[in-house]
């Protein structure tokens, strides 16, 4: 509760930057619960009714298409902290945002983080691209609420280097092999 709190005073200060603990490709897929390829099927903004306040909560609901790790046998709605209603906006830097249609893979951490699900933020979300490439591109640049207004910078990535993309088949055999290599 204190740090859920704290949180909220930090993002209503007003942060020049957020910083995020760099985290290896090894505590990624340790810390996270379930790891998945999945389409964003819906994306909605609503202010959230909490005795701190009314912050704006973003929910998205995904259609899984693969499992790598743990288990997704039907729909998988997660939340994240900030996102737009109407005129108001609440941006939260390192937050990943998601696009109704858009494919994604994700690490979802087992630790039920009230602001962000996903291991590593927005390192946690990498953007499939089918234009590019029509089996898949896995793209290691994922978009970022707030990076260009607040200077957050990406994080080095042990997933897949910055500034890179793999074929969707070429990171996926790479992922469950790594997977099996420090067990699930």
């Amino acid at each position: 509760m204190i740090r859920w709190c704290l949180f909220l005073l930090l993002v209503a200060a007003t942060a020049s930057a957020t910083t995020l603990q760099p985290i290896t490709e090894d505590e990624q897929i340790q810390r996270a619960q379930t790891i998945f390829r999945g389409r964003a099927e819906q994306v909605d903004a609503a202010r959230e009714a909490t005795s701190h306040g009314n912050p704006i909560v973003t929910t998205v609901r995904f259609t899984p298409l693969a499992v790598y790790k743990g288990t997704a046998s039907g729909p998988v709605t997660l939340r994240f902290l900030g996102g737009k209603v109407g005129d108001v906006e609440m941006k939260v830097g390192g937050m990943p945002q998601f696009h109704v249609g858009g494919e994604y893979i994700l690490f979802v951490s087992a630790e039920g983080n009230r602001v962000c699900p996903v291991v590593g933020w927005s390192e946690g979300s990498l953007k499939i691209d089918r234009q590019t490439n029509p089996a898949g591109e896995v793209k290691a640049s994922p978009e970022v609420a707030g990076a260009a207004e607040i200077g957050v910078q990406p994080r080095s990535r042990h997933v897949l280097p910055a500034g890179t993309s793999a074929s969707l088949p070429d990171f996926e055999r790479r992922l469950k092999a790594r997977i099996s290599e420090i067990g699930k």
